[in-house]
This record gives structure tokens, sequence and C-alpha cells, in this order.
């Protein structure tokens, strides 16, 4: 049976009724086009009810949310905010599923095969940050007619070759790269009249395709400027990653720009830089052996710094929206089969100096990071 469903790639969404709470499966064909936190526990109960929600004692469904973060992390715990929130306005049971270290991409499979093997999941919402990880569950869970929405980082493969989705939501992680250097571009020829000699890009989970992405997005628009533009190996640590800056700069004099993949980075090398007389402030003339940071994600300390001008600025995904528009995919799928024509894309969304003071409320609030 054929549910009349017609997906943008010409394949049909093939579907049978389960037993499971009325739930409409489906086999699903991928359709879509279009990190970061460590964590203290694998599973975080679904968040208590907001004020005027509809969840019961019995809920309609079961939601997971797997990602390789933890909830204790700022940009983590605004996604799950965004799974939560929906989720707990309509009846589902969400449960978020985390790792303890930032990236632990085995951690993140494992947790996926435990939504697996557990058997009672209505629907997924799975971040997937390595395809070599978590193709192979991600499947599993299509055998098993449980629909799976892609947030946050989508699958870069062909279509043909893309696990079982629903829709993606999440930022152009291209252009996100694209869009940091383009504002630190523009930031530091206004102050020195010239492109940067050396600019830096910090991958604090070395070799995450989403992170490498964004690093390319970057060199295509510093390099025909001139610059010498490097990617390096950081860390999650803070003081891992600051000996890492400390280290680098002291080699390589000649950087005039660093470029981060998360706030954490931004915010520790900020910190750094002032140590040793080398922060660059947008605010201040340009001085030669000083160094600007350009950064991605937000959190309420990066955005003081942004505001101070002691960050250029941020490029923010919305990472709410990504949690939100997870759950609410996958929740009109298995009520309706309601299904959009397109991937969502919440980001990039640029911030500065400009427009940082307004955002530093909904961060503190848990609703932007």
């Amino acid at each position: 049976m054929t549910t009349g469903l017609e997906l943008p790639t010409g394949e049909i969404m093939s579907g049978k009724k389960l037993n499971r709470r009325h739930f409409l499966s489906a086999s699903m064909v991928a359709a879509g086009a279009s990190m970061t936190a460590a964590c203290v526990m694998p599973v975080t109960p679904a968040a208590a009810p907001s004020e005027g929600s509809m969840m019961s004692e019995s809920p309609d469904y079961k939601f997971y949310f797997n990602t390789h973060g933890s909830v204790e992390i700022s940009f983590w715990s605004a996604a799950n905010n965004g799974f939560q929130d929906f989720c707990s306005h309509y009846n589902i049971d969400g449960q978020y599923l985390g790792t303890v270290r930032d990236g632990d991409f085995a951690e993140e499979r494992e947790n996926m095969e435990r939504i697996v093997a557990a058997g009672d999941a209505d629907a997924v919402v799975a971040v997937l940050s390595d395809v070599d990880a978590l193709d192979e569950p991600i499947r599993q869970l299509a055998d098993q007619g449980v629909p799976v929405v892609l947030v946050n980082s989508k699958d870069p493969r062909p279509a043909e070759e893309q696990v079982p989705h629903l829709r993606y939501a999440g930022e152009d992680t291209y252009l996100t790269g694209v869009r940091n250097a383009q504002l630190a571009l523009a930031s530091f020829t206004e102050l020195a009249g010239r492109a940067p000699k050396r600019s830096t890009y910090i991958e604090h989970v070395p070799g995450a395709w989403v992170l490498v992405t964004r690093g390319q997005g970057m060199s295509d628009v510093l390099t025909p400027e001139g610059t010498n533009f490097e990617s390096i190996a950081g860390e999650v640590d803070p003081v891992q990653m600051q000996e890492i800056v400390r280290a680098h700069l002291i080699a390589n004099p000649d950087v005039e720009t660093i470029h981060t993949g998360w706030s954490r980075p931004a915010a520790w090398s900020i910190e750094v830089l002032r140590e040793m007389d080398k922060l660059g402030n947008v605010n201040e003339p340009f001085e030669e052996g000083k160094v600007y940071v350009t950064s991605i994600d937000l959190d309420p300390e990066l955005l003081g710094m942004i505001d101070a001008g002691d960050c250029v600025g941020t490029i923010d995904q919305q990472v709410y929206l990504q949690g939100w528009y997870g759950a609410a995919l996958a929740w009109q799928w298995v009520t309706n089969q309601f299904l959009i024509a397109n991937d969502i894309s919440t980001g990039p969304y640029v911030v500065t100096q400009e427009n940082a003071a307004a955002l530093i409320g909904q961060a503190e609030a848990g609703i932007r990071a």
C-alpha cells in the first residue's frame, strides 16, 4: 500500500499500520537537501511540562532525541528545550540521550543502539554526527518502521546513499563557514585596510565532517584574498585548548584572525589573547600583532564579549529551532503523515555588536546557544 506522498526525489514513501499507539510508520527514503559539548549523563529524562502544556500521565507517543553532547552545556540544553517544549505541548514523552564527552561518536552510536533495542520509539530525532558510526542503527530503526528526523548535522552523501529520514532541520554547514569568514574579513578589512595575512581555524572535535565543511567555507572566502588559511586540531577541554592556542600563536606570530566552530573555544581563545596582550578589539584602532576572534554558536559569556568588542561576532544556527522542528516534523508524520516538501534551514544567523546585547536574555533563558 502506498501513501500517495511523492517525495522530491520522485520516489514513493510506503507505509503500513502498526499496532503501537495508532502509529503510521514508513520505510522511508532519504529526501533531504540541506557540535558540541561535554556530557555528565548519557540519558536525560524528559523535562517537566511547561505551564499550559497538554502533557498527561499517559503520553500518546514516545520520541527520542539522540545527540553527541550534554544538556549540561548551553548548546544542547537549548536544543533539548526546543524538543521538550514541543513534546510537552503535544502529549509526547520526550527522551534526550547524550554523550559524556563531546564528539564521542561511539557512545552516540551505543545510545542509538539502545533505542533500537528498546523497541518503544514512535520517532527519533537524530544528529548524524558521524556517518560511519550511525548509519547502521538508523537503518535498523527504519526496518522497525520508526521515522527519523535529522537535525543539526545532515547526511552529506548523495540522496541514494543517505540514511532513511523524513527531513533535515538545521544549519547550512558550508554557508555557516562562509558567513563566519565573511564577517571576519569585513571587520578586519575595515580596521586594517587589507585582508588578514594569516587566519587559523580551530576544530574542537578534529575531523568531524561538520567542522571540516565549515572550514572549507572559511577557506573559500579567505584564501582568494591572499590570506594564509590553516585548520588546526583543538580540544573540548578548556585548559588543553588554551595551551594549543598559546603554542600556535607563539609558533605563528603572523596569525591575525582566529575562527572557532563553537562558542567556548572562542571565549577560551579570547582569554589567552588577553593574557598575551594580543587581543584585538573592534572598537579600537588597528594595531599590528593583534588577533581578532570570530565564532560559531553562542552563550551568554561570548555575547558579552561581542558586545564589548572583544569578539568580532558569531554565527548562530538557532539550535532551539532544531529541537523544536525535529519533534514537530516527527509528530506531523506519525499523526497525519504530513510531510513538508523541503528541509528546514535554521541558520546561519549573523550576530555582531549591533544585536548581541539583545540576545543575552534569550541565551540566559536557554533558547539561544
